[in-house]
């Protein structure tokens, strides 16, 4: 079965607005025109990608200096009768993320209908993709991996009233950050390291009354942004594809990840001080979980977000949050394949003050895409 890939990196947005007819902001649909070819890099031999302008992906993806499978790109206004008649072959959609938003949009591209999750589906996978799924996981993580000295055990809960987020804001000792359940890329977040305020208070009665519930957590001091990288199949295999590191702002933004072979950076982590057998634990539980929690409801990619903390001795915090999609750290694994140079850089992807015009660069292994500052 081939794939028909689309890179819909506003998903997150679309699961938080759950609308059907979801339309992400000016400078978020800019960037995903611009880089919409970027899903050649994980394609198979004879998958297709569906871009805003077919020459244009063909020609930008083939002078970055890497080998990229031979597949179709197809345009959104081609439709599906166009892929049909360039290739025989049996396709299944392959988005960057669920939603009703680009389930909508692919049935009206022409897809049939019986190869997109139905609505009951689809509202399935928008519960498990909210953080609080990750509020359950990380419970039942510090039950089961409890023995472990490196494995902090974080206060995450899932709050559903102002008292409650007060209470847990008042009582910590710690500063604390509150997050929406759905949202991407550091918005949808609050630190709290003044304890509670009207500000506060403010912010929490929007998510509140737009989203139900707050995710109140510890904040911690970081040492290192990772994450371990998975994919469940169609039979329910639960496959770890690897490590990522990438770069976050205090924020929470995402700013770009690190495109290094496997052993580069197990040995970036080992050189945290973070031990191999913690590591395999974690692999191991998260195999688990998800082959239990996840399948059927959901098959695809999953990345789990961790951070290595700062202190006499390196813990980490084994469950910032769960992404159940394709994510930038699955990409930099796959673009670490792909480039034909020896590869040790970062993967850069800059967002604010977007302009129509997207440039791209590989020099040394470091691939940096931008787009200039609106003058």
């Amino acid at each position: 079965m081939k794939r028909i890939h689309i890179f819909n990196c506003s998903n997150d947005m679309a699961l938080a607005s759950g609308l059907s007819q979801y339309q992400p902001p000016k400078h978020i649909s800019q960037m995903e025109k611009a880089i919409d070819f970027l899903p050649a890099w994980w394609a198979e031999n004879g998958d297709a990608v569906i871009v805003d302008d077919p020459d244009k992906a063909r020609e930008f993806a083939s002078s970055l200096g890497t080998t990229i499978p031979d597949i179709h790109f197809i345009g959104w206004n081609e439709g599906y009768r166009r892929l049909k008649y360039l290739s025989d072959a049996q396709y299944t959609p392959s988005p960057w993320g669920w939603s009703k938003a680009i389930a909508s949009r692919l049935k009206r591209w022409g897809l049939p209908e019986n190869s997109i999750p139905d609505t009951d589906r689809l509202e399935k996978m928008r519960k498990l993709s909210s953080r609080e799924y990750a509020v359950g996981v990380l419970k039942r993580l510090s039950k089961e991996v409890s023995e472990h000295s490196q494995m902090e055990t974080p206060p995450m809960i899932a709050c559903t009233s102002i008292e409650s987020i007060r209470t847990f804001i008042e009582q910590s000792p710690w500063p604390s950050i509150l997050k929406s359940p759905w949202s991407s890329s550091g918005r949808g977040i609050l630190t709290v390291e003044n304890g509670w305020n009207e500000s506060v208070e403010k912010w929490c009665t929007g998510v509140l009354s737009r989203q139900k519930s707050v995710i109140a957590d510890r904040l911690y001091d970081k040492e290192l942004d990772f994450a371990l990288e998975f994919n469940i199949n169609e039979n329910g295999k639960v496959d770890c594809l690897g490590y990522s590191i990438f770069n976050a702002a205090s924020s929470g933004q995402y700013t770009g990840n690190l495109v290094a072979q496997q052993d580069k950076l197990a040995s970036l982590l080992h050189d945290s001080g973070i031990l191999p057998e913690t590591l395999h634990s974690l692999k191991s539980f998260y195999i688990n979980e998800f082959s239990r929690s996840l399948y059927p409801m959901y098959t695809g990619p999953v990345g789990v977000d961790m951070i290595i903390c700062k202190g006499e001795k390196p813990t980490i915090h084994p469950c910032i949050e769960i992404n159940l999609r394709m994510n930038m750290g699955i990409a930099a694994i796959h673009l670490a394949k792909h480039l034909t140079l020896p590869v040790y850089g970062t993967f850069l992807l800059t967002p604010p003050g977007i302009s129509s015009t997207f440039t791209a660069s590989v020099t040394n292994g470091r691939l940096t895409m931008f787009a200039p500052q609106k003058q």
